[in-house]
């Protein structure tokens, strides 16, 4: 019969040479001194890419305080202001109208009287580009002075009519959401290319 067996007596001889050949060594010193190899090594060692973030601290600080400086002076600019609107700093007024509008009522008029050639412009504009519902128009004159009319209300193309009043799907952009063109999209679209804040 043959034997099958894994191990024979000579290879427990062999076995516990091998064990305390590779027994972990007794006492504390053994083990303080690796420690202290490796991380000797580690410290002459340059660890990767993240020791490259060190170079860009700095600059990263002085980014982020002009981002911070500049979320405070547009935060300042945009803020709501009570009183004339024609006192206002900002770069631009805008004001809802019709096509055609006769501008005889509130800021409208204001707008009219303080800037007649934006009033002859704006009709010029309207019987050259027959404008619709939702769209804007920028006049810009003398001294800086920047008008956006947006075209919030119906009629006014017949002579002698009268415009209706704004419709909330001519302003708001979420009304009705598929609809382009609308004044504030307009508006926005403007004070881009013309790089003015309203």
């Amino acid at each position: 019969m043959t034997d099958f067996r894994l191990f024979s007596s000579d290879d427990d001889e062999v076995v516990r040479g091998l064990r305390s050949l590779y027994a972990a060594p007794a006492g504390d010193a053994y083990w303080n001194e690796l420690e202290a190899r490796i991380m000797a090594r580690v410290a002459d060692v340059e660890l990767g890419w993240w020791t490259e973030l060190d170079r860009w601290v700095r600059p990263a600080l002085a980014a982020a305080a002009v981002l911070l400086i500049a979320a405070g002076v547009a935060m300042f600019r945009a803020h709501e202001v009570e009183g004339d609107i024609l006192l206002t700093g900002a770069d631009a007024i805008a004001h809802g109208v019709a096509a055609n509008d006769p501008m005889t009522q509130g800021l409208a008029k204001a707008l009219h009287e303080r800037y007649p050639a934006m009033h002859k412009d704006f009709h010029h504009w309207c019987r050259q580009q027959h404008p619709k519902l939702g769209s804007a128009w920028i006049w810009s004159g003398a001294g800086g002075a920047r008008v956006i009319n947006l075209l919030t209300q119906e009629g006014g193309y017949e002579h002698g009519s009268k415009p209706r009043g704004a419709s909330e799907s001519s302003v708001n952009p979420m009304v009705p959401p598929n609809v382009p063109g609308l004044c504030i999209r307009s508006a926005r679209i403007l004070c881009y290319s013309e790089a003015c804040a309203v």
